[in-house]
């Protein structure tokens, strides 16, 4: 009987070793998941905005003359296509 509770207890204390370990590593993931929506959120709220706001300021109306009508439409594709991305 003593025997017995005490392969029990062992059993009962791997379980909370292996619970322990998978919460530590759960954690862990959690952790690094929060800072990549803190990066992503940064990028598109920040860096994103910052960059097309100075692609439109080196490229103005009067630039789009001097590129000439194929390199405008294009940057403005990719503008769309970096909108819909955010909206996702």
């Amino acid at each position: 009987m003593i025997a017995e509770a005490a392969e029990e207890y062992e059993r009962l204390v791997m379980a909370v070793v292996r619970a322990a370990e998978t919460e530590g590593a759960l954690r862990r993931v959690a952790d690094g998941v929060g800072r990549t929506r803190r990066k992503v959120d940064a990028l598109e709220k920040r860096v994103i905005p910052d960059l097309i706001a100075a692609r439109d300021r080196i490229i103005a109306p009067a630039g789009r003359a001097r590129t000439g009508r194929v390199l405008a439409p294009l940057l403005d594709q990719e503008a769309e296509g970096l909108k819909d991305e955010r909206r996702r």
